[in-house]
């Protein structure tokens, strides 16, 4: 028998049925009783109970998906939970579900990683974590009828619902357009999204999240990352974590579907550290200053230039004064 097959579906959980269990791995009652039994000499905790089935014991913190689900309060964000101990990538997984059929891998399904070892963040930069330190997640979402125009609107919901997150245990998070989450300064959060389209509509998108929770990757290159941690003065466990983002990011989400943008550009301007500020923008081919002015309906930055003119953002790296380091 499959011995990871059976760890994974005994994480997805509180507890599992032997019956289903049987089903699943395509062997008898017995088979699942010895399976489980090798499980334990080989050193996992796993508890049974009669009429409930079988239980794998989560360490601490662990990021499993019985854990996460065990908090969630979601009509449909992470009703799917794929987890895995290590991987390359949780966007790259995403994307090759996002691929499949909606039956298989619905909309909402998250991706979750202890480690990657190949994350990424906006602009191709390479993401840094810590194994077990961090919310490592990516969400997959199949919305209906959206232009890829609009589909950076994902990103501002993504960035309301972490920041959100990051409040509700008493961190002052605020967000630094489009989509960092800082902290007393500190970066505590990147995001990236990917998604297929056509030319006039979105097959699917994939949000990632990376989230420093217990630590934060130390080098000369990150002197501004922060930790929620440190931030909320508290210790805290990734799967809650994971599922009050799941939450705020499905309460936003359908209120945007419903009513539309400017249902969510009026409290991520609340949250935005960015507008009203002196910013330093660097484009691919050139770069100023000026003073953010507000968020438009496509999610783009409005800025005033120091000679008066007022210029549309849409990329590129967007610095502000007082902020990880730009004084």
């Amino acid at each position: 028998m499959d011995q990871q097959k059976l760890i994974a579906l005994l994480m997805q959980r509180e507890y599992v049925p032997g019956e289903w269990l049987s089903a699943q791995l395509g062997v008898t009652r017995d088979g699942v009783r010895k399976a489980v039994e090798e499980l334990r000499q080989a050193g996992w905790a796993v508890e049974s109970a009669q009429g409930r089935g079988y239980r794998l014991v989560a360490p601490e913190n662990a990021v499993w998906p019985s854990r996460i689900r065990a908090r969630l309060r979601t009509s449909w964000a992470g009703r799917r939970i794929d987890y895995f101990d290590q991987t390359g990538s949780t966007n790259q997984i995403a994307r090759e579900l996002g691929a499949q059929s909606p039956e298989l891998a619905p909309h909402g399904t998250l991706v979750v990683a202890d480690e990657q070892t190949a994350g990424r963040g906006r602009m191709d930069r390479t993401w840094q974590s810590r194994p077990g330190a961090s919310a490592l997640m990516s969400l997959l979402l199949r919305p209906r009828a959206l232009p890829p125009a609009e589909a950076t609107n994902i990103v501002l919901i993504a960035a309301l619902a972490v920041c959100d997150a990051c409040r509700s245990f008493g961190a002052d998070a605020l967000i630094k357009w489009p989509n960092d989450i800082v902290c007393g300064g500190k970066k505590l959060c990147g995001m990236l999204l990917d998604m297929s389209a056509d030319m006039d509509v979105v097959r699917f998108a994939v949000v990632g999240v990376g989230l420093n929770i217990s630590d934060c990757p130390r080098s000369p290159e990150l002197t501004h990352a922060g930790c929620l941690e440190e931030a909320a003065g508290c210790a805290l466990d990734r799967a809650e974590v994971i599922a009050r983002f799941l939450e705020a990011f499905e309460r936003y989400y359908d209120l945007w579907v419903q009513s539309g943008p400017p249902a969510i550009l009026a409290p991520y301007a609340a949250r935005c550290v960015t507008l009203g500020s002196r910013v330093r923008v660097a484009g691919l081919n050139d770069a100023f200053e000026g003073e953010a002015l507000r968020v438009t309906p496509d999610g783009s930055l409005a800025v005033r230039t120091d000679d008066g003119l007022e210029t549309i953002v849409r990329a590129g790296d967007v610095s502000v004064r007082g902020v990880m380091g730009y004084v």
